[in-house]
Parts: C-alpha cells; sequence; structure tokens
C-alpha cells in the first residue's frame, strides 16, 4: 500500500509559497488603488490550504517512488492552476471557472496565450499576476 503524504505535503508546501506570491499582486492592487481584496482573499485561501496539507502529511520519510512522483507532478499542476485561477475569478473581469483556470494555466505554463479582452483596462494587479 503506498504512502501518499510526502505528495501531499509538498503540495501543501508549493500552495504556500503560490500564497505568499499572490501578496505581490495585492501589493500593486493596493498602490494603483484599486478596488476589492480578492488577492488578499485568495492568498489567504492557498495559503490556509497549504498549511492544512503539511500539517496533516507530516512524516519522517520524505521519500517518493516513481508513480508517487508522476501523482506529485500532475497533482502539483492541477492544484497550483487551480488555486491561481481564484483571482481571476473574484475580480471583476468576469470570467467564467474554465476560462480563469486557462489564464491561470498560461500563466504558469507561459505560452502567453490570453482570453482578456481590452487588455489596456484590465487592473494592474491582474496583468502582474498573470506575468509572475
Amino acid at each position: 500500500m503506498n504512502n501518499y503524504k510526502t505528495v501531499f505535503f509538498a503540495i501543501g508546501v508549493l500552495l504556500i509559497i503560490l500564497g505568499a506570491s499572490m501578496l505581490i499582486p495585492f501589493f500593486i492592487q493596493f498602490i494603483y488603488g484599486e478596488k476589492g481584496n480578492y488577492f488578499l482573499s485568495s492568498a489567504s485561501v492557498t495559503a490556509f490550504i497549504g498549511i492544512l496539507l503539511v500539517l496533516t502529511n507530516l512524516e519522517e520519510n520524505r521519500k517518493l517512488n516513481l508513480q508517487q512522483a508522476f501523482l506529485l507532478t500532475t497533482l502539483s499542476w492541477l492544484s497550483i492552476a487551480f488555486f491561481g485561477s481564484i483571482p481571476f475569478l473574484l475580480s471583476n473581469l468576469n470570467l467564467s471557472f474554465v476560462d480563469s483556470f486557462f489564464e491561470s494555466m498560461s500563466g504558469i505554463t507561459t505560452t502567453g496565450s490570453t482570453i482578456i479582452t481590452f487588455l489596456d483596462n484590465a487592473p494592474k494587479s491582474i496583468l502582474i499576476w498573470r506575468a509572475i
């Protein structure tokens, strides 16, 4: 029987890092006086889930086998894209979940593709988040 505590521990660490990186656009939002606290809310939720994953999966043995490494890679991409889409969902861009997930995954993979129209009118914090 496989023990996936190491996989979920690593995903928790990644979510904590992602939540901390959401504070950069929050400060941009504050500097430019943009309305809404969607980055602070997103950072809080993401970091909270990450901390829960870390605390519930503490273990001394941190070795990964091949199956766990594949699972870690897949779940890392999906979870970072999922939690990275929260600011897009909460923003005033009126994006659906699929569009928000696409924007997040596009930003993570640095493809440069976007579905956001009128980029000149988009909030600067969202543009920074898309570039991070």
